[in-house]
């Protein structure tokens, strides 16, 4: 029978890829468990990482080549979503070289320094077109926040933020230097009535020297991740909270138990959802039942911990209703 209540709900409605859980009874099927009740709903899809590496640059930056060629059979399904998510791994920056000095730009060329890398490097940039085609797929909000964030250095972070503000595309997870103390790492993105806040981070910058604290870091930063949750979870505007950690063990078909701890934490803090990104391959997740209450007059709500979901494309259905 179905209750009415204020509340909210996570559903898996497409995946484009086998997905691959711990074997559990309750694991086999995440259920809609108030899909008959009637009320405000919006589908979010979800995607992992988007890295291009040097084979891929040079498909991309030739004068017939787009980014968009990689995903554009998929269009349909991250323009159909409401609100489309995806991990934006590495700086889209402007005439910065290797060094992380700015230079002469080259223009849309793979030129291994600015755009790409020599053979065998693992320190990226994409040219600043990859966002705004990104925003013409359908793509609402990126995560800056992960280990190549800081590839290009400072001013490669900086530009990154300008690329993503000239094209109008929401982003969590980095800050200019300038930045004030009161500064709020979580982004709120808006589909018909309802507000969805953003918060990412990651485990580290590969190494990459971050001197102005620009990336948001998950374990260093715990108590600041932490806080944005509970801020955005009491905000009586924001009506879900959706944690996006880039973390665990590359080609691990398994998230770090320790990673699963964090990730039951950040929704007892108040997250409706913990998508995680880096892995490289798929994953399991977990439903958590009843989240906690996250202000008087609002009822529970159903939150669930996907740790990683790369590479696949996930749609979740949030729907609100009323009493």
């Amino acid at each position: 029978m179905c209750g009415r209540s204020r509340d909210w709900a996570f559903l898996l409605v497409v995946g484009l890829a086998a997905l691959v859980a711990p074997a559990r009874a309750d694991d086999t099927t995440m259920t809609f468990r108030s899909g008959c009740t009637t009320g405000e709903r919006i589908v979010i899809a979800a995607v992992g990482d988007l890295l291009f590496h040097n084979a891929l640059q040079r498909q991309a930056l030739t004068r017939e080549g787009t980014y968009t060629d990689f995903w554009r059979s998929l269009t349909p399904v991250l323009s159909g979503a409401e609100l489309t998510y995806g991990n934006l791994e590495g700086p889209a920056a402007y005439g910065v070289a290797l060094s992380g000095r700015t230079v002469k730009d080259p223009g849309r060329v793979w030129d291994g320094n600015v755009y790409g890398a020599p053979r065998g490097s693992l320190v990226f940039n994409f040219h600043p077109s990859l966002i705004g085609e990104l925003k013409a797929s359908g793509f609402d909000v990126v995560s800056t926040a992960n280990n190549h964030a800081a590839d290009r250095g400072s001013i490669g972070i900086e530009r990154t933020i300008e690329a993503l503000d000239a094209a109008a595309l929401a982003f969590t997870g980095t800050k200019r230097r300038d930045a004030d103390a009161s500064h709020r790492w979580a982004v709120k993105t808006r589909a018909g009535d309802m507000t969805v806040a953003w918060i990412a981070c990651t485990y580290s910058t590969n190494g990459m020297p971050d001197r102005h604290d620009q990336a948001l870091n998950c374990y260093t930063d715990r108590d600041k991740v932490f806080e944005e949750i509970r801020w955005n979870a009491q905000d009586p505007d924001v009506d879900a909270v959706i944690v996006t950690p880039h973390w665990g063990i590359e080609k691990s078909p398994e998230p770090k138990r320790s990673d699963r701890v964090y990730a039951r934490d950040a929704i007892e803090a108040g997250a409706s959802a913990v998508v995680g990104t880096h892995p490289h391959v798929l994953q399991g997740w977990e439903d958590h039942g009843l989240g906690r209450a996250r202000r008087t007059g609002r009822s529970t709500r159903p939150a669930i911990s996907f740790p990683t979901r790369s590479p696949t494309i996930s749609a979740r259905g949030l729907s609100r209703w009323l009493s």
